[in-house]
Protein backbone atom coordinates (compact mmCIF):
# COMPACT_ATOMS: atom_id res chain seq x y z
CA UNK A 1 0.00 0.00 0.00
CA UNK A 2 1.08 3.62 -0.99
CA UNK A 3 1.07 6.91 1.56
CA UNK A 4 1.00 9.70 0.25
CA UNK A 5 3.78 12.50 0.96
CA UNK A 6 4.14 15.50 1.96
CA UNK A 7 4.33 16.67 -1.75
CA UNK A 8 1.14 14.66 -1.97
CA UNK A 9 0.01 16.57 0.71
CA UNK A 10 0.56 19.72 -0.56
CA UNK A 11 -0.91 19.13 -4.09
CA UNK A 12 -3.94 18.00 -2.66
CA UNK A 13 -4.26 20.32 0.49
CA UNK A 14 -6.27 23.03 -1.59
CA UNK A 15 -8.51 20.22 -3.16
CA UNK A 16 -8.89 18.37 0.24
CA UNK A 17 -9.54 22.02 1.88
CA UNK A 18 -11.95 22.87 -1.17
CA UNK A 19 -13.55 19.88 -0.45
CA UNK A 20 -14.27 19.72 3.07
CA UNK A 21 -15.75 23.47 2.90
CA UNK A 22 -18.00 22.28 0.11
CA UNK A 23 -19.31 19.43 2.31
CA UNK A 24 -19.55 22.23 5.71
CA UNK A 25 -21.26 24.58 3.67
CA UNK A 26 -23.88 21.95 2.56
CA UNK A 27 -23.97 20.53 5.53
CA UNK A 28 -24.61 24.32 7.36
CA UNK A 29 -27.22 24.69 3.85
CA UNK A 30 -28.91 21.18 4.93
CA UNK A 31 -29.33 22.39 8.62
CA UNK A 32 -30.90 25.81 7.33
CA UNK A 33 -33.15 24.59 5.18
CA UNK A 34 -34.45 22.17 7.30
CA UNK A 35 -34.96 24.78 10.10
CA UNK A 36 -36.32 27.12 7.82
CA UNK A 37 -38.74 24.08 6.66
CA UNK A 38 -39.96 23.03 9.72
CA UNK A 39 -40.44 27.01 10.95
CA UNK A 40 -42.75 27.73 8.04
CA UNK A 41 -44.60 24.41 9.05
CA UNK A 42 -45.32 25.67 12.36
CA UNK A 43 -46.53 28.94 11.05
CA UNK A 44 -48.09 26.83 8.51
CA UNK A 45 -50.08 25.23 11.35
CA UNK A 46 -50.40 28.54 13.47
CA UNK A 47 -52.29 30.63 10.03
CA UNK A 48 -54.17 27.56 8.85
CA UNK A 49 -55.44 27.15 13.33
CA UNK A 50 -55.83 31.18 13.11
CA UNK A 51 -57.90 30.99 9.58
CA UNK A 52 -60.35 27.70 10.76
CA UNK A 53 -61.21 30.20 13.99
CA UNK A 54 -61.96 32.92 11.83
CA UNK A 55 -64.04 30.58 9.89
CA UNK A 56 -66.00 29.21 12.50
CA UNK A 57 -66.14 32.53 14.19
CA UNK A 58 -67.50 34.43 10.95
CA UNK A 59 -69.70 31.02 10.76
CA UNK A 60 -71.16 32.07 14.08
CA UNK A 61 -71.52 35.79 13.34
CA UNK A 62 -73.48 34.76 10.09
CA UNK A 63 -75.58 32.10 11.68
CA UNK A 64 -76.50 35.04 14.44
CA UNK A 65 -77.49 37.22 12.02
CA UNK A 66 -79.53 35.10 10.39
CA UNK A 67 -81.23 34.58 13.36
CA UNK A 68 -81.68 38.36 14.18
CA UNK A 69 -83.25 38.58 10.65
CA UNK A 70 -85.64 35.97 11.63
CA UNK A 71 -86.57 36.97 14.87
CA UNK A 72 -86.36 40.81 14.21
CA UNK A 73 -90.34 40.97 12.86
CA UNK A 74 -91.68 39.08 16.07
CA UNK A 75 -89.27 41.34 18.14
CA UNK A 76 -90.23 44.36 17.03
CA UNK A 77 -94.04 42.96 16.88
CA UNK A 78 -93.25 42.11 20.60
CA UNK A 79 -91.85 45.08 21.57
CA UNK A 80 -94.54 47.68 19.79
CA UNK A 81 -97.33 45.69 21.30
CA UNK A 82 -95.79 46.28 24.99
CA UNK A 83 -94.91 42.46 26.05
CA UNK A 84 -91.47 43.27 25.93
CA UNK A 85 -89.93 45.65 29.16
CA UNK A 86 -91.55 46.38 32.59
CA UNK A 87 -95.25 45.44 33.30
CA UNK A 88 -97.89 48.14 32.51
CA UNK A 89 -100.62 47.93 35.09
CA UNK A 90 -100.96 51.70 35.46
CA UNK A 91 -101.95 51.78 31.80
CA UNK A 92 -104.12 48.89 32.54
CA UNK A 93 -105.82 49.85 35.68
CA UNK A 94 -106.09 53.48 33.52
CA UNK A 95 -107.89 51.92 30.90
CA UNK A 96 -109.88 49.51 32.93
CA UNK A 97 -111.25 52.92 35.10
CA UNK A 98 -112.33 54.40 31.80
CA UNK A 99 -114.18 50.80 30.92
CA UNK A 100 -116.02 51.51 34.04
CA UNK A 101 -117.71 54.85 32.79
CA UNK A 102 -119.33 52.44 29.95
CA UNK A 103 -119.61 49.73 31.77
CA UNK A 104 -120.82 51.19 35.34
CA UNK A 105 -120.69 47.44 37.36
CA UNK A 106 -117.73 46.38 35.74
CA UNK A 107 -115.38 45.01 39.00
CA UNK A 108 -111.07 44.16 38.58
CA UNK A 109 -108.64 43.06 40.67
CA UNK A 110 -104.87 42.33 39.91
CA UNK A 111 -102.74 39.72 41.79
CA UNK A 112 -98.99 40.28 42.43
CA UNK A 113 -97.30 39.59 39.38
CA UNK A 114 -94.98 36.09 39.20
CA UNK A 115 -92.57 34.63 37.14
CA UNK A 116 -93.70 31.76 34.52
CA UNK A 117 -90.14 30.99 32.87
CA UNK A 118 -86.99 31.78 32.61
CA UNK A 119 -84.51 31.11 30.03
CA UNK A 120 -80.84 30.95 30.01
CA UNK A 121 -80.08 34.27 28.14
CA UNK A 122 -81.56 35.45 31.78
CA UNK A 123 -85.05 36.61 30.26
CA UNK A 124 -88.22 35.82 32.18
CA UNK A 125 -91.70 35.50 31.08
CA UNK A 126 -93.67 37.25 34.21
CA UNK A 127 -98.08 37.28 34.31
CA UNK A 128 -100.10 39.04 36.41
CA UNK A 129 -103.66 37.42 36.81
CA UNK A 130 -106.78 39.95 36.75
CA UNK A 131 -110.00 38.72 37.22
CA UNK A 132 -112.94 40.79 35.65
CA UNK A 133 -116.76 40.55 36.57
CA UNK A 134 -119.04 42.40 34.36
CA UNK A 135 -122.25 42.64 32.79
CA UNK A 136 -122.47 43.13 28.34
CA UNK A 137 -125.47 44.40 26.76
CA UNK A 138 -124.92 41.38 24.14
CA UNK A 139 -122.72 39.92 22.35
CA UNK A 140 -120.80 42.78 20.83
CA UNK A 141 -120.44 44.35 23.12
CA UNK A 142 -118.24 41.62 24.82
CA UNK A 143 -116.32 41.59 21.47
CA UNK A 144 -115.61 45.20 21.74
CA UNK A 145 -114.41 44.65 25.22
CA UNK A 146 -112.08 42.37 24.24
CA UNK A 147 -110.60 44.30 21.24
CA UNK A 148 -110.30 47.00 23.57
CA UNK A 149 -108.21 44.74 26.22
CA UNK A 150 -105.95 43.58 23.20
CA UNK A 151 -105.47 46.93 22.17
CA UNK A 152 -103.47 47.72 25.53
CA UNK A 153 -99.84 47.32 26.27
CA UNK A 154 -98.57 43.42 27.02
CA UNK A 155 -100.65 40.55 26.06
CA UNK A 156 -103.88 39.73 27.78
CA UNK A 157 -104.48 35.94 27.70
CA UNK A 158 -107.86 34.77 29.10
CA UNK A 159 -107.33 31.65 31.47
CA UNK A 160 -111.05 31.45 31.82
CA UNK A 161 -114.36 32.89 31.30
CA UNK A 162 -117.90 32.36 31.99
CA UNK A 163 -120.87 33.83 29.65
CA UNK A 164 -124.24 33.35 31.43
CA UNK A 165 -127.50 35.05 29.56
CA UNK A 166 -129.18 37.01 31.62
CA UNK A 167 -133.24 37.03 30.92
CA UNK A 168 -134.56 37.60 34.51
CA UNK A 169 -137.49 40.19 34.12
CA UNK A 170 -136.40 42.60 37.33
CA UNK A 171 -132.97 43.36 35.62
CA UNK A 172 -132.37 44.24 31.54
CA UNK A 173 -131.14 41.07 29.54
CA UNK A 174 -127.43 40.95 28.81
CA UNK A 175 -124.81 38.29 29.48
CA UNK A 176 -123.11 38.03 32.93
CA UNK A 177 -119.28 38.23 32.48
CA UNK A 178 -116.71 36.72 34.78
CA UNK A 179 -113.00 36.15 33.04
CA UNK A 180 -109.64 35.87 34.59
CA UNK A 181 -107.08 36.78 32.42
CA UNK A 182 -102.73 36.72 32.43
CA UNK A 183 -101.11 39.83 31.66
CA UNK A 184 -97.93 38.52 29.90
CA UNK A 185 -94.77 40.75 29.57
CA UNK A 186 -91.31 39.33 28.89
CA UNK A 187 -88.45 41.29 30.88
CA UNK A 188 -84.83 40.14 32.34
CA UNK A 189 -85.04 38.10 35.44
CA UNK A 190 -85.74 40.15 38.44
CA UNK A 191 -84.77 38.25 41.82
CA UNK A 192 -87.64 40.09 43.75
CA UNK A 193 -90.42 38.97 41.85
CA UNK A 194 -92.42 35.69 43.20
CA UNK A 195 -92.48 32.52 41.73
Amino acid sequence: MKYFTAQDWALLRPQLLTLLSAIVLAAALLIGCRTYLVLNENRYRQTRQQLAALAQSAQEMDSKAQLFRQYQPLYEQLQGSGVLGDEHRLEWLEALSEFKHRWPQLDYSFAAQRRLLTDEQGLALYASEMQLQWRARDEQDFSYFQRRLAALPGRAVARSCELKRIESEAASPGIAVDCRYDWLTIAAEENGVGQ
